[in-house]
Parts: structure tokens; sequence; C-alpha cells
């Protein structure tokens, strides 16, 4: 159990990455912020935060889920099902971690990779 959260915290940060940073979904990006300024989908695309989010809600609800997993059961509020919101949350905040970590790595000895 405790091996698949580790996987399933790997599988965000490492879609969330390809997605906000690599340069496969560069071109995309730019479309997106070019033509979707208006909108919110050009932001999503460029921000660690919000996509790890809805990263975390689509793997949760159609993979794993680490708060059914952690607690045994699926969390309710007035008969809503909100495990998926609360494995988005955490993995927003887990995301968010590991890329803070990764910044002041690179801080403290230099740029780490030149991608851009």
């Amino acid at each position: 159990m405790n091996n698949l959260i580790v996987f399933w915290i790997i599988t965000v940060y490492g879609i969330t990455q390809i997605i906000v940073d690599s340069m496969l979904f560069k071109p995309f990006r730019t479309f997106l912020l070019k033509y979707l300024t208006t909108q919110p989908f050009g932001i999503l695309f460029t921000c660690t935060i919000c996509t790890s989010t809805w990263v975390g809600f689509i793997l949760s609800h159609y993979w794993f889920s680490p708060s059914y997993n952690l607690f045994g059961y699926y969390a309710h509020f007035k008969s809503i099902d909100i495990s998926y919101m609360l494995d988005g949350f955490y993995g927003s905040c887990i995301v968010w971690f590991i890329s803070l970590f990764e910044k002041l790595i690179s801080a403290a000895f230099g740029r780490l990779n030149s991608y851009g």
C-alpha cells in the first residue's frame, strides 16, 4: 500500500513536470498562452500547483486513491465523495514541496538542468 502511494506521488510529479516544464509540451503551452489568454487553460498548463491538482484528481479517479488507502473508506461530505478532491490537494501539496526542494537545491548548487 505505501509503495503505491509513493509511486502515485512520483507519477503525479512526473506528469506535472512533463506538462509544465518539458520541451515536449512547450509548443502546446505557447499556443495556449497566445490564444487563450482570457481563459484559465493557458495558466493551467504553466502552473505547477494548478496542473498537479488536476493530475491528482484524474489519477485518483481512474487509477489509485491515496486517501481511500490511508483512511480505508471514501471520505464523504453530505453524501458527496470528496476523496478525489483530497487526493488532488494532496498531489498539489506534495508536488509543490518537491518543486520547492528542487529550486532550493538548484539555487545552492547551481542550475541542475539547462532546459528552458
